[in-house]
């Protein structure tokens, strides 16, 4: 099953597939009164419900339905379940980097804060502001 090799991918133990629209529902519902974090994927009109209610919602843009991909968090444009992985992976690399740019920041702005308050930039007020 394609969940299967997905989730065994990205170290996932719990996956479920093959699910009615009912029971999706149902699951995720169960999933989360655990405090669990939910991921789904889906691409018809019955899986809008579901991507909805879950914490990711994936959906397969090239047939999927509008209603699903408007609900999304993410959209695989080719309909290619394997490139799940590779969102994720593009996700965390991200996070990673806007963290690593937002601390750097911090610290050069409480730098300019303090020489700044220590009158040291008085001819470098110009460039100050340039930077923030």
């Amino acid at each position: 099953m394609l969940f299967q090799f997905v989730a065994k991918t990205l170290g996932i133990t719990n996956a479920y597939g093959d699910l009615l629209q009912e029971d999706k529902v149902n699951k995720v519902k169960e999933i989360k009164a655990q405090n669990e974090t939910v991921a789904f994927v889906g691409d018809g009109v019955n899986d809008a419900p579901v991507v909805a209610l879950s914490d990711v919602g994936i959906a397969m843009g090239g047939l999927g339905s509008d209603a699903t991909i408007e609900t999304a968090d993410v959209v695989i444009q080719d309909d290619m379940p394997s490139k799940i992985p590779m969102a994720i992976n593009i996700g965390k690399q991200t996070k990673r980097l806007f963290g690593k740019i937002f601390h750097w920041h911090s610290v050069l702005k409480l730098l300019f804060l303090y020489l700044g308050q220590e009158d040291l930039l008085r001819c470098g007020k110009l460039f100050l502001l340039m930077l923030v």
